[in-house]
């Protein structure tokens, strides 16, 4: 594999482990969230002062849940998925100058055919290299995108 893809291949990789970081961080937010919405939820208020006081916690909780799942989760996952739809992105526009590549050597005419051929099936597997990077990163980003997002909703919900 030369240098680009590598250095793609590598830059995916890298996206996709920072993104699992960050589905973990989202995933023990939200299990602190449920368990702290739960034990909200069975307390026993005795008079108005103890309503009130629950009331104004789950407030502040509801506050708290809304910014760790914008912070923590919706932020991160938005970066990381930039960086991942970039390096589609420059994927495809490599796979695009191996498909030019491709058919400019197709055109090879004479004694100078064969060698042609075979410099065009060496440029049409290199641009299947690139948009399998491309597709891998896109697909890595689409699904932290949606795994992410539904974890964010359930922090911002664990307190009603």
């Amino acid at each position: 594999m030369g240098r680009l893809k590598e250095g793609l291949h590598t830059g995916t990789q890298e996206g996709i482990n920072e993104g699992a970081k960050v589905t973990d961080t989202a995933q023990q937010e939200l299990s602190d969230a449920q368990e702290s919405a739960s034990k909200l939820d069975s307390l026993n208020c005795i008079d108005d002062d103890d309503q009130s006081a629950s009331d104004n916690a789950r407030s502040e909780a509801q506050s708290v849940s809304r910014e760790t799942a914008e912070n923590e989760v919706r932020n991160p996952t938005r970066e990381i998925k930039s960086g991942l739809d970039s390096i589609k992105s420059e994927a495809d526009g490599y796979a695009e100058i191996e498909e030019q590549d491709t058919n400019t050597a197709s055109g090879m005419e004479g004694r100078y055919n064969s060698i042609g051929s075979s410099l065009a099936d060496s440029f049409r597997n290199s641009m299947e290299e690139f948009r399998q990077i491309g597709d891998e990163a896109q697909d890595a980003g689409n699904q932290l995108e949606s795994t992410n997002e539904q974890l964010a909703s359930g922090i911002e919900s664990a307190f009603g």
